[in-house]
C-alpha cells in the first residue's frame, strides 16, 4: 500500500539523518518523489512536514546560515570609576551609544588601578593572549604618569590631533577639616595660614586625635602630588609659568621647613597611610585636617553628615594672590594594539562619546571643577560644591607638572621626592639637605 512505502521513506529518512547530511538530502529527495506520485494529498503534506522538521532539527540552528543576522562589534571597558560614580552611570551611557550604534557590543569590567596597570603593562609586553582576563581592553582608564610609556610602547591611539594627557574630568584638592574638632581645641575657622596651620595641628593633637595626615604610600598615584605639591605650589611656585624651577628656591626650601615642624602633628607612619585609610580616619573623627579630593566629599557625607567642611590650602603669612590647587582627574585612553580596522573605529567612537558626555560624568562624580560642560545646577543646589566651584574659579589650577617635564621623569621625580621628605622626616637631613639632594637627583635623571 502506498501508506506502508511512505512509512519505510520516513523510517529510513530517521536512519539515514544521523550519518551524513549527503544522505540526508537524498532520502529527502526520493521520499518527495514519492509524495508527488501519491494521490493522497493529506499523505504528501504530512511527509512534508515531517521533512522540514527534520531538517531543523537535524542542523539545530547551527550549520545553517544565520539569515539577516547583523555583525557586531565586541568591545571591553576596563576601569576603576565606577565606585566613584552614581550607580549606573556608565550602563546607562554604555546603553545609549549602543542604542545609537547597534551593531557595537560593550563589556564594562571593574578593575583597581593597581589591576589596570597590569593589564596594560602585560599588553605592552606582548604577553597578554586572547583567552587572559582583561587581555581585550579596548578602551581604558588612565592615569597621567602611564600616558608617556604606553604612547612610546605604540599601545595609545591617538584621537587626530588630540592630546590623550586631556583628562576626561577633574577635581581639585582641598583642605578638609572637622568641624567639631576645630571648635573643641577652640577655633571658630579653619586655618589660612601656615602658622595657623601649625598652631591648630598641635592644639588639636591628643586625645586619640592628630591634627592632620598625610597619605604618601608609594601605591597611591597622587600621594606626593596632593601631599606634598599642593604645598609647594602654595608658596606662590608656579611651575607651568615658563621660568626654570628648582628645588633650592627658596619658597621650596621654606616650604620643606614647614613641613618637617608640622610631623610631630601628623597621624604617625604617614608614608604607609593609604588615601583609603587616611579618609577613613578622618571621618572617624581621628584627624582635624587632611588635603583630599574633591570627590571624597559624598563619602564623607554619608559618614559625618556636616560636620566637616572645606577651604583653600594654607599659605605662607607673607603670601598675596590666588589660591593654587593641585588637580587630579580621569583620563581615558584607546588601544592601539586592538585587532580590526572595525574595532579600533568603534573604539575610538566610543572614547569621543565618552567625551561628550564629559559633563554627565562629572556631575554623577561630583568632580569640580569638572568638565568644559559644568553641571552648574548641582554646585549651585549644594552648599559644598558651591563652595568648591567658587574657590576654584578664584584660584590657580594646577597639573602635576613640573615646568613641562617628561611625564615618565616626573613619576621617578615623586619618588625621588617621598624618599628625601622621608629622610628629613626620619631626622636624617635638614630641609637645605633635602631640597638639594631632589635637585641633585633629579639632575641626574
Amino acid at each position: 500500500m502506498e501508506i506502508d512505502r511512505i512509512k519505510e521513506k520516513i523510517k529510513g529518512l530517521f536512519e539515514k539523518t544521523g550519518k551524513n547530511g549527503r544522505g540526508f538530502f537524498n532520502s529527502v529527495k526520493k521520499t518527495l518523489r514519492v509524495f508527488f506520485r501519491s494521490p493522497d494529498t493529506l499523505l504528501w503534506v504530512w511527509g512534508a512536514l515531517m521533512a522540514a522538521g527534520l531538517l531543523v532539527f537535524h542542523f539545530s540552528g547551527r550549520d545553517l546560515p544565520k539569515l539577516g543576522a547583523r555583525q557586531e562589534t565586541a568591545l571591553v571597558f576596563v576601569q576603576w570609576w565606577q565606585e566613584d560614580l552614581a550607580p549606573e552611570t556608565l550602563e546607562k551611557l554604555i546603553a545609549e551609544y549602543e542604542g545609537q550604534n547597534p551593531s557595537v557590543r560593550i563589556s564594562l569590567e571593574y578593575k583597581s588601578r593597581g589591576e589596570v596597570r597590569e593589564i596594560l603593562a602585560a599588553i605592552e609586553a606582548g604577553e597578554s593572549e586572547a583567552g587572559d582576563e582583561g587581555a581585550g581592553a579596548d578602551i581604558f582608564a588612565l592615569e597621567p604618569h602611564w600616558i608617556y610609556g604606553l604612547e612610546e610602547a605604540g599601545i595609545l591611539a591617538r584621537s587626530g590631533a588630540e592630546d590623550p594627557g586631556s583628562p576626561l574630568i577633574t577635581f581639585i584638592n582641598p583642605l578638609f577639616y572637622n568641624i567639631d574638632l576645630l571648635q573643641s581645641s577652640g577655633f571658630d575657622r579653619p586655618p589660612k595660614t601656615r602658622e595657623e596651620m601649625l598652631s591648630y595641628a598641635r592644639r588639636i593633637s591628643g586625645n586619640g586625635s592628630h591634627g592632620a595626615a598625610f597619605a604618601l604610600a608609594e601605591e597611591d598615584p597622587y600621594s606626593v602630588s596632593r601631599h606634598l605639591l599642593s604645598w609647594i605650589w602654595t608658596s606662590g611656585l608656579n611651575p607651568e609659568a615658563g621660568e626654570r624651577f628648582t628645588f633650592t628656591a627658596k619658597p621650596v626650601v621654606d616650604t620643606l621647613a614647614f613641613l618637617n615642624q608640622l610631623k610631630t602633628s601628623l597621624h604617625p607612619r604617614p608614608f604607609l597611610m593609604t588615601e583609603k585609610i587616611r579618609r577613613k580616619l578622618f571621618a572617624e573623627g581621628k584627624i582635624g585636617m587632611m588635603i583630599g579630593s574633591i570627590s571624597e566629599i559624598k563619602e564623607l557625607r554619608e559618614k559625618m553628615g556636616d560636620s566637616f567642611n572645606i577651604t583653600t590650602v594654607p599659605v605662607p603669612q607673607t603670601y598675596v594672590g590666588k589660591p593654587y590647587f593641585v588637580l587630579s582627574g580621569w583620563f581615558l585612553g584607546v588601544n592601539e594594539k586592538t585587532e580590526g580596522a572595525e574595532k579600533k573605529e568603534a573604539a575610538a567612537g566610543f572614547a569621543e562619546f565618552l567625551k561628550e558626555k564629559s559633563g554627565s560624568l562629572a556631575a554623577a562624580a561630583f568632580a569640580v571643577p569638572g568638565s568644559g560642560e559644568r553641571n552648574l545646577e548641582l554646585v549651585k543646589a549644594d552648599p559644598y560644591y558651591s563652595k568648591a566651584l567658587d574657590m576654584s574659579d578664584a584660584g590657580e589650577l594646577l597639573g602635576e607638572s613640573y615646568g613641562g617635564v617628561n611625564p615618565v621623569l616626573s613619576l621617578e621625580l615623586n619618588g625621588i621626592i617621598r624618599e628625601e621628605v622621608k629622610r628629613m622626616f626620619d631626622g636624617f637631613q635638614s630641609p637645605e639637605e633635602t631640597a638639594a639632594a631632589i635637585q641633585g637627583r633629579w639632575e641626574k635623571l
